[in-house]
């Protein structure tokens, strides 16, 4: 009986008709493409295979630096901070330290300065027992030095001078001022 291979798309079929040699012909045919598919999909998946490990290398190996990179970067801003810190409580103490040194000083011309008025204060409550009590004793003390109008000697200058710094240590400045 003699059939006849023929092609409809990608099937193949037999026809009615059978061919005897090509019937061997046609088993080796297929057992060759079963074969050739066989290996075509393992090719390809072993290529398939090696470009994906290929690429999970790559891809490991960019990471690998990408996180280097990133350590570094993160040791950085560590160092940086660190050393900000660092030199902000430096700069604090050193201000501190400073403002300390001003206000020890501060207090130090305060306490002169009271301590220079208290002296004077009680200098001046010292020698207030010897000063005239009421502005009458004052003119009296003025009465009794009259001054002519021009210096004649050294002798009067000196007397005049010296009732003017009577009443300047005495505290009457506005009769001194006069007097002047």
């Amino acid at each position: 009986m003699l059939r006849i291979l023929y092609a409809r798309g990608f099937a193949t079929r037999w026809s009615k008709y059978a061919i005897p040699g090509m019937v061997n012909e046609f088993r080796d045919y297929r057992k060759a493409m079963k074969k050739a598919r066989k290996d075509l999909k393992r090719e390809g998946a072993i290529a398939q295979i090696k470009a994906e490990e290929k690429w999970m290398k790559d891809y490991a190996a960019e990471q690998g630096e990408k996180w280097i990179r990133d350590m570094d970067k993160w040791r950085t801003s560590v160092c940086r901070i660190a050393m900000h810190t660092k030199r902000t409580i430096d700069y604090m103490m050193e201000r501190d330290r400073r403002l300390a040194h001003t206000h020890k000083l501060a207090n130090a011309r305060r306490a002169q300065e009271s301590f220079e008025r208290r002296l004077m204060l009680d200098a001046m409550e010292m020698e207030s027992k010897y000063w005239p009590a009421d502005a009458k004793d004052t003119e009296e003390a003025l009465k009794k030095a009259s001054f002519p109008a021009s210096f004649i000697d050294d002798e009067e200058y000196a007397r005049y001078y010296d009732v003017v710094r009577v009443l300047l240590i005495l505290g009457r400045w506005v009769i001194a001022d006069r007097r002047l």
